[in-house]
């Protein structure tokens, strides 16, 4: 392979990557800190840049159109969790309900099965004219995406630090021990689902200023590639912690998206992308299964080696 084709694989990859990497943040909090799957991010990643979509042709403020659609999102989280807890559901089967009915909204929202926003004011044209460059290009999107990703990344990491953070990711390991503890797992549990669908909301209306269009069927893979994301990254950057989880995505969006670019750019066809994620699903499972096995093996193996030294060392005291 050319270093030149790499080189535009990397900047392919940053360019794509950067506005789905708060999708994956928002699956791997729900798929890492409670350890389930919210469904509902397909819906809503579609929401928010179908939200974002119509405001910027209507004319609306292309900055605006961000805040409006992780609102989106986080309402359509709110309503899983209400179908959730009133009809005693898992949160598996109330975001599939949901996610039902957000493709009949999206749907109706747009009218039609896609909208383009090409030629519309979009951020990116906005950051340029701040800095008087006259056509935008990949450089000045990766920036801006960059810009809003960390920030968001950024304050995501601050929050799960803080008490109530703690609280959230308590809940997500034992329930029994944060209720004993004064904290309200249902409350904790909505307050993740909004804010996978709010994250998830965000980077569906960064996708469709990048990409220039939405699409009703956008968000249908998007919890199987979040969660390969996560996977990947975890390959990556083993270890526990929140902002090693964080950090773990970050890397994982970034691989995952540097695959895809290296694929199209040596000639791979883009209907055989599932095939390929599919395929890095399932191997990063098995490098996953066999990191803990050994990690598993090697704490065994420390445990009895300690549980030897001290049977040794009692036996020789009562041998004194």
């Amino acid at each position: 392979m050319e270093p030149q084709v790499f080189v535009y694989a990397v900047l392919d990859a940053l360019e794509t990557g950067l506005p789905y990497m708060l999708a994956f943040l928002g699956v791997w909090l729900v798929f890492r800190i409670y350890q389930d799957f919210d469904l509902t991010v397909g819906g809503s990643f579609t929401l928010g840049a179908s939200i974002c979509a119509v405001w910027i042709v209507r004319g609306g403020d292309p900055w605006l159109a961000l805040p409006l659609a992780a609102i989106g999102g986080a309402l359509a989280g709110v309503l899983t969790y209400v179908v959730m807890y009133y009809l005693n559901l898992s949160l598996i089967l109330s975001s599939i309900v949901v996610n039902t009915a957000l493709f009949t909204i999206n749907l109706r929202l747009l009218g039609v099965p896609d909208v383009s926003i090409i030629g519309k004011r979009t951020i990116v044209d906005s950051f340029n004219s701040a800095l008087g460059i006259t056509q935008s290009s990949q450089i000045s999107t990766i920036l801006v995406m960059g810009l809003i990703a960390g920030v968001v990344i950024g304050l995501l990491s601050l929050f799960l630090l803080t008490e109530a953070g703690l609280a959230l990711r308590a809940c997500g390991t034992n329930k029994m021990m944060a209720r004993a503890a004064g904290v309200s797992p249902p409350l904790m549990l909505l307050l993740v689902i909004m804010m996978a669908n709010g994250l998830t909301g965000l980077s569906g209306a960064l996708v469709v200023q990048e990409q220039g269009f939405v699409d009703v069927m956008m968000g249908a893979s998007i919890l199987i590639f979040g969660v390969t994301g996560v996977l990947l990254g975890e390959v990556i950057l083993w270890g526990t912690g929140p902002i090693r989880g964080v950090l773990t995505v970050v890397l994982g969006t970034l691989a995952y998206r540097l695959l895809l670019a290296l694929a199209f750019r040596v000639g791979v066809e883009p209907q055989d992308f599932n095939a390929l994620t599919a395929s890095v699903v399932v191997f990063s499972l098995l490098l996953n299964l066999g990191v803990t096995r050994v990690v598993q093996t090697r704490a065994t193996s420390s445990a009895k080696a300690i549980s030897i030294a001290a049977t040794d060392a009692s036996e020789r005291r009562e041998v004194t």
